[in-house]
């Protein structure tokens, strides 16, 4: 395989190839991908043919098996951390489980442990930077602290981006996530400051809007009304609404279709 780049990038959980796309987007050589499931690597590799395939669970796989590069992508399953479930999550530093919870399932604690394959891979490579997705709730797991805590340990120095998809173009979603971004403390650190562009009224123009906390002693979470953060006019710091794209962007309306309430087919139950 002929080298692209000199930054080249190891992608674990790699899906479909959507966080593969965003790195060879930005001038990246990604040269391996892995996963546990078969569909996935399936479509990763009719995506990406020229990138080496590893089907294994990552959790149970020796890192010394993956080859060295300059860094890594990962994102690790996020569904046991996101509050979507419906479940109480531990607190930050809570030693047990809130009066009256359910034990977690095995299921459960495998998925959480997930987080953990990246710094198992970084200690063994030494990568010079590790760019991590997962959902804004991961901040509320048990461990996180001791998380974060060993990836300083291994002279990483991280910086969080929280960021909705949507704000991303042409993304047609609104999706809250969470990006860690770790890079090697002798290292010069990316300026990770996001500004999408707005309409202020006030200003009567477009200005490129700044994150504004709500509470600036608690800077995690999501965006919105009923979120953690909103977005400002840097000039007269009014409240703004950043451009995005919505669903009915990504909708082909000249494609009959019949709508939900017509089918004569009943949708199956949840």
């Amino acid at each position: 395989m002929v080298a692209t780049s000199a930054v080249t990038v190891t992608d674990i959980f790699c899906g479909a190839g959507g966080f593969t796309t965003g790195a060879v987007a930005a001038g990246a050589d990604v040269r391996f991908a892995a996963n546990h499931w078969k569909r996935a690597i399936e479509t990763h590799n009719s995506n990406y043919p020229n990138v080496d395939h590893f089907l294994a669970d990552i959790s149970l796989a020796n890192p010394r098996s993956f080859p060295r590069t300059t860094g890594l992508i990962a994102s690790p399953e996020c569904v046991n951390h996101t509050l979507a479930k419906g479940k109480q999550r531990k607190a930050l530093n809570q030693g047990k489980l809130f009066e009256g919870d359910p034990l977690p399932d095995e299921a459960e604690e495998r998925s959480r442990c997930t987080m953990w394959d990246p710094l198992k891979l970084a200690e063994v490579h030494d990568y010079q930077f590790v760019v991590l997705e997962n959902v804004v709730d991961v901040c509320y797991w048990s461990e996180w602290a001791s998380w974060v805590q060993a990836w300083q340990k291994l002279d990483y120095v991280l910086q969080l981006v929280y960021l909705n998809s949507m704000f991303c173009h042409p993304t047609p979603q609104s999706r809250d996530r969470l990006y860690i971004v770790a890079t090697k403390r002798k290292n010069r650190r990316p300026h990770l400051q996001i500004t999408p562009r707005a309409y202020c009224q006030r200003c009567g123009g477009d200005v490129l809007a700044v994150q504004s906390w709500k509470d600036p002693l608690k800077r995690h979470g999501k965006y919105g009304k009923h979120g953690q953060y909103l977005y400002r006019c840097p000039q007269c710091a009014q409240v703004v609404q950043p451009y995005y794209y919505c669903a009915a962007n990504a909708i082909d309306w000249s494609i009959p279709t019949t709508r939900i309430g017509d089918r004569q087919r009943p949708l199956e139950p949840k």
